[in-house]
C-alpha cells in the first residue's frame, strides 16, 4: 500500500519520545511477561527512539526496532522485515492505521513476519484512534490473516489482543 507523504506525517505525529511513557506501556510489560529471552522479537512501529526495545534489551530480550516514515532512525533495523520472528508486538500502533485499507495490509504484513505458532501482541486504545473500530470487526480480519487462536481482553480503556498466527 502506498501513503502520501501526508498520510505518513500523519502516521508519524503519533509516535510517543517521551521515556515517561516506558514505564507506563502495557505492551512490552507483557513481553516482559510472556516471552523468552531467547525468542526472536519485532517492535513493530517502535518510533524514532526506539525506547521500549531499549528497555527489553536492557533485560536481556533478542528484539529489533521498526518503524517507517520520519520515524526511521539509527535505532532501527533496515532489515528488519526481511525476518521471521517468535512475537511481534505494536504498542499503540494499530490504533493509528489511517484507513481499513492500511489496518488489513498492516496486519497482513505482520503476519508474514512471524513464525507459525508466533505470537502478535497489540492494544487498542480508545484514544488516538485514525478510523473507527468495530471489534467483531476486527476479530474477524484477524482470524481471517492469522487463524482462530486470538485472545482479547479490556484493561483500562484499551483492548489488549494476543494473536498466535496459525499453522
Amino acid at each position: 500500500m502506498n501513503l502520501s507523504d501526508d498520510q505518513i506525517k500523519a502516521v508519524n505525529k503519533t509516535a510517543t519520545n517521551s521515556s515517561r511513557f516506558v514505564d507506563q506501556a502495557v505492551i512490552p510489560k507483557l513481553v516482559e511477561e510472556m516471552a523468552n529471552t531467547d525468542w526472536r522479537i519485532l517492535d513493530y512501529g517502535s518510533g524514532p527512539k526506539a525506547l521500549h526495545v531499549h528497555r527489553l534489551r536492557d533485560l536481556g530480550f533478542n528484539v529489533v526496532a521498526h518503524d517507517f516514515g520520519n520515524n526511521v532512525t539509527t535505532e532501527h533495523d533496515p532489515k528488519a522485515l526481511t525476518r521471521t520472528y517468535d512475537l511481534v508486538y505494536a504498542s499503540s500502533v494499530i490504533n493509528v492505521q489511517i484507513s481499513h485499507e492500511m489496518l488489513r495490509s498492516t496486519l497482513v504484513e505482520i503476519s508474514t513476519l512471524l513464525d507459525p505458532g508466533g505470537v502478535f501482541l497489540f492494544n487498542l486504545p480508545k484514544e488516538p484512534q485514525k478510523i473507527d473500530f468495530d471489534i467483531q470487526d476486527l476479530i474477524l480480519t484477524l482470524s481471517e490473516i492469522f487463524g482462530d487462536d486470538i485472545d482479547y481482553k479490556k484493561r483500562n480503556s484499551s483492548w489488549i489482543f494476543t494473536v498466535t498466527k496459525g499453522t
